[in-house]
Parts: C-alpha cells; structure tokens; sequence
C-alpha cells in the first residue's frame, strides 16, 4: 500500500486527499503513512 501511496503522490497527489480518505482513518497517526504522503521536494525542508 505505501509504494502506491508514494507512486501516486509523485504522480500529483496531495497529501490531503489521504488524509480526507475516510478509508485512511487508522492509518492518520502511523509515521510510514504520513512519510509517504510528503512528496520528496517536501520532506527535505
């Protein structure tokens, strides 16, 4: 699930629509999930 996670966010996904994902709702606090949310560009700021 992360890969496509992370292969959709370099695709253009925001990181707002997992978080509005209901479907993501346990996965809101997990450090790997948010990690793969970030797009690479971000996570270096």
């Amino acid at each position: 699930m992360l890969q496509s996670i992370r292969r959709s966010v370099e695709l253009g996904a925001k990181a707002d629509e997992f978080m509005n994902e209901k479907d993501f709702t346990s996965f809101k606090k997990d450090p790997d999930f948010l990690e793969a949310i970030v797009p690479k560009s971000e996570d270096k700021k």
